[in-house]
């Protein structure tokens, strides 16, 4: 009951490429890509609008996510109405990321129960 899409910066063929060389292309379908707009929380807004119509459903702000690992993928996470998850493996200091009051705030992801219990019962984590 996880549906997953894509924000990013990059154009949608470089962000594509990226994911193919890791082996993971496969699991973003959908997507909002620099390509569409500067504005990182447009981004989002399309990756959702998009992700609506891909997987033909309504996706609630509380069912909203927004991962990143830096401080600006949590503000513009925030300011697209979804909650947000940072994760600390992009050289940002995990107290820096904790002072933009993420959702739920990881070193990295070897603790993926937490994370699962985080994004499937919405409870905080801070």
């Amino acid at each position: 009951n996880i549906y997953i899409a894509l924000g990013t910066g990059n154009v949608e063929q470089v962000a594509s490429m990226k994911l193919r060389k890791l082996g993971i292309n496969q699991f973003f379908p959908v997507g909002g890509f620099g390509g569409d707009n500067e504005n990182r929380t447009e981004i989002l807004k399309i990756a959702r609008f998009r992700s609506e119509k891909h997987y033909g459903m309504n996706f609630m702000p509380e069912n909203r996510w927004v991962i990143g690992d830096t401080s600006h993928d949590i503000i513009n996470g925030r300011q697209s109405g979804a909650q947000t998850i940072a994760v600390a493996t992009g050289g940002i200091d995990i107290a820096e990321l904790h002072g933009h009051e993420p959702t739920g705030l990881f070193e990295d992801f070897s603790d993926w129960e937490r994370f699962l219990d985080i994004v499937m019962n919405n409870s905080e984590s801070l």
